[in-house]
């Protein structure tokens, strides 16, 4: 940790650069350290691998989620108020998850992703499928797909942006999500007590339910209709939406 920050040190106060520069915390690390780093830091990082202390034992025997990442997040997130408090500037903060080297499910990674939005204020979690590494205690484990990678990136989207809870993101009973369909449009089909939603009445929330609709395909919606009332979906394809994509979940 005191080499990166060493670097960090150099490329800002030697070479005088300003731009992007993402620093990866040590799990363990200082709070000296932590203060450190983000007086340098466009970003900081501590990556949690995995959501389970079995999984990450598998993958990474060495790491210790409560006393190793969870301690050190704590850390931070303290370290980040003070600079906060102090009109300082503040790096954004981001974790990963190895998916697919262990035996965890989507659904103790949708809830572990979850809870660090809603505890650290995360700006973003990112997911990577697992790669076996040659001459590595799980070189003989399968390679994860990238479609689950993908999956989960869609669900957090909806936990982000979209304000859903991670019971409100369908699973199937091995508590996976489906390769097949995005989460989205499998909660939609499975609530048609919800559609079809007015194009002309239904508030931003409720247009975000609708596959299809993104938050930016939602706001254009809200400033057509302050234009004119919509009476039609070649009303909206003229606005460039992509319209087949929820044509059945709507109405006007």
């Amino acid at each position: 940790m005191d080499r990166l920050i060493a670097t960090a040190a150099i490329l800002r106060n030697q070479y005088h650069y300003r731009g992007y520069l993402h620093l990866k915390v040590m799990p363990g690390a200082s709070a000296a350290a932590i203060s450190a780093a983000a007086e340098l830091a466009s970003r900081l990082s501590l990556n949690i691998e995995s959501p389970t202390p079995e999984s990450l034992a598998d993958l990474s025997p060495d790491k210790d989620l409560k006393k190793g990442f969870f301690y050190t997040l704590s850390v931070i997130k303290q370290q980040l108020q003070k600079r906060r408090f102090a009109g300082k500037k503040i790096p954004s903060l981001t974790t990963q998850f190895v998916v697919g080297a262990g035996e965890e499910t989507d659904r103790q990674i949708i809830i572990q992703t979850h809870q660090l939005y809603k505890s650290f204020g995360l700006k973003r979690v990112f997911y990577s499928a697992f790669r076996p590494v040659p001459q590595t205690p799980l070189a003989n484990r399968p390679a994860e797909s990238v479609t689950r990678e993908h999956r989960l990136y869609q669900a957090d989207f909806l936990l982000r942006f979209y304000r859903w809870q991670p019971w409100d993101i369908p699973l199937g009973q091995d508590g996976r999500l489906s390769a097949l369909k995005d989460p989205k449009m499998i909660w939609a089909e499975s609530h048609p007590q919800y559609f079809p939603v007015n194009l002309n009445h239904a508030d931003y929330w409720q247009l975000l339910h609708v596959p299809g609709i993104g938050p930016r395909s939602a706001q254009k919606i809200l400033s057509c209709r302050r234009q004119s009332c919509i009476s039609s979906l070649t009303q909206l394809a003229r606005q460039r939406f992509q319209i087949a994509k929820f044509s059945g979940f709507v109405s006007w």
